[in-house]
């Protein structure tokens, strides 16, 4: 009979567990930083200072999803048009139709 033994096989197993958080925790981080410039530039390109101030941002995370909101006044949709002119060939499509769409939908 021969035995094998597959040395740091629990540490991998851990590590692969881990996997899934860790890209998740990147995702999440990445959104962050995107929405944080895309909101910061359009408060920039907003000459109301009591508009600039309600347009904002929000992550929402549970289990399997991730979730940005940006929020903002209806005076702010040409800065928030324009933010996103400047931004859409930084972020990924998917992103950057459903900012977009949302847009248009304003």
């Amino acid at each position: 009979m021969v035995k094998f033994e597959i040395k740091g096989l629990k540490e991998l197993e851990r590590s692969l567990k881990r996997l899934p958080k860790e890209k998740r925790k990147e995702t999440e981080k990445a959104l962050r930083e995107e929405a944080y410039r895309f909101v910061l530039t359009a408060q920039m390109k907003c000459s109301d200072p009591s508009v600039r101030e309600k347009i904002g941002y929000e992550i929402t995370s549970h289990e399997d999803t991730i979730s940005v909101s940006i929020q903002a006044p209806i005076e702010a949709k040409e800065c928030l048009e324009e933010a996103f002119d400047e931004h859409k060939n930084s972020v990924s499509p998917l992103i950057a139709d459903a900012v977009n769409l949302a847009l248009r939908r304003i």
